[in-house]
């Protein structure tokens, strides 16, 4: 590992997002790790659940841009992106995004958004 690019943590667990290849890596709260190639690269914060992952957007993906993926029973994690958006439709504005276990932020200027993943 060069460079830890995302991490989540929750009460049952601790997940990575690292440079080189990014894989996606969780560690179990008995220290057990396992793997996921994303063929991502460059996303700064993801949530996930037992079943899923959101991943904020690449290097040079708009602000909105996210890749949501599934955890397939043969191991793999399928990603496809998906674009963020506030309730009402419209695009996100300026903010930031913040990934704490199944949970997706987005905090403004004037609110704070929360999606979950089941």
């Amino acid at each position: 590992m060069a460079d830890c690019y995302a991490l989540n943590v929750s009460n049952a667990e601790a997940a990575i997002f690292f440079y080189t290849e990014f894989p996606l890596c969780r560690i179990s709260r008995d220290f057990k790790l396992a793997y996921w190639a994303t063929g991502l690269g460059g996303c700064h914060e993801f949530a996930l659940s037992e079943t899923e992952v959101l991943f904020s957007g690449q290097y040079e993906d708009s602000p909105d841009a996210a890749y949501l993926g599934r955890f397939e029973a043969d191991g793999t994690l399928n990603t496809h992106r998906v674009q963020l958006q506030l309730p009402n439709g419209s695009p996100l504005p300026k903010g930031q995004l913040l990934g704490r276990g199944r949970h997706m932020y987005f905090f403004d200027s004037d609110a704070v958004y929360r999606t979950s993943l089941d």
